[in-house]
């Protein structure tokens, strides 16, 4: 078992929209201690119990969201962070409810597809809006605000003959996201389940001129409208699953800054994070 981008087949170059999850791809996500198990990665329930409509499900569809990537994973899950964050600032709750929500220990899971998943659509190309939608396209895919009526017509359209979507992520611009639908607990190795804890954290704007940028104190401080902080709370473990060849990007740091909006890097993934010792602009 180890990480191949090889093994998530779409065309590359924009053009066709057939794609699929090869036997022995790797996977991550992101979630909660409680949802980390082997049996609940995948099964897409979180969306219908929490009664989330998301880009490619109403709130009764199960769908399930990863990655190949860790940053999209922390890209994603700090921009709902920042969303939440604007939200509960105009609905005045209680400081420790905001502090609450500035800060997140999320779990890292990877994990490994054990067969093929073929039938998925890759929506970030030419045929798709000349099967599918003619405005699916562009800018569209990235819009940070969905859903939509378009989006939920390709959705109730696609769930008739395939099984998930790839498509660029809003918040990050390497890689891609995937959504799989219903539920695909029997398409993953149970017995290959890897996990490591992650701190999640909003930062200020003058976070470089801090001695400890993590630390943001919301009632004195402007927020940060871009950029998140994160750490992996158990390195050597990181560094463990570096060695096994499950970790991608392979070159990131047990903690940084990364971005959580999309923005070009020239050298990638070096120009995609700021280590904590390093006092660069972004």
């Amino acid at each position: 078992m180890k990480y191949d981008s090889k093994k998530y087949k779409f065309d590359k170059q924009n053009i066709t929209h057939e794609a699929a999850i090869l036997d022995g791809a790797i996977g991550y996500r992101l979630t909660s201690h409680k949802y980390s198990c082997a049996d609940q990665i995948l099964n897409g329930e979180g969306p219908v119990c929490k009664k989330i409509e998301g880009r490619y499900n109403t709130v009764d569809q199960h769908t399930s969201y990863l990655s190949n990537n860790i940053f999209v994973c922390l890209a994603e899950v700090l921009h709902c962070m920042y969303k939440k964050f604007l939200v509960d600032l105009a609905d005045c709750l209680p400081t420790e409810d905001i502090n609450k929500t500035i800060n997140c220990k999320k779990i890292l899971v990877i994990f490994e597809f054990k067969k093929n998943i073929n039938d998925i659509i890759f929506i970030d190309c030419q045929s798709i809006q000349r099967d599918y939608s003619r405005y699916l396209t562009g800018a569209l895919l990235v819009h940070p605000e969905i859903p939509c009526s378009i989006f939920s017509d390709f959705t109730k359209e696609l769930r008739k003959t395939k099984k998930g979507v790839f498509y660029p992520s809003a918040r990050h611009s390497k890689d891609i996201c995937i959504a799989l639908f219903g539920n695909n607990t029997e398409n993953i190795n149970s017995e290959s389940i890897f996990k490591t804890p992650i701190e999640l954290k909003l930062i200020s704007e003058d976070f470089q001129q801090k001695n400890n940028p993590e630390k943001f104190n919301f009632l004195q401080e402007k927020n940060h409208t871009t950029l998140g902080y994160y750490r992996f709370l158990k390195p050597a473990i990181l560094n463990r699953y570096k060695e096994m060849n499950l970790i991608y990007p392979k070159d990131i740091p047990p903690k940084g800054i990364i971005d959580f909006v999309r923005r070009p890097y020239q050298d990638y993934p070096n120009r995609a994070f700021i280590p904590l010792s390093q006092k660069a602009s972004m």
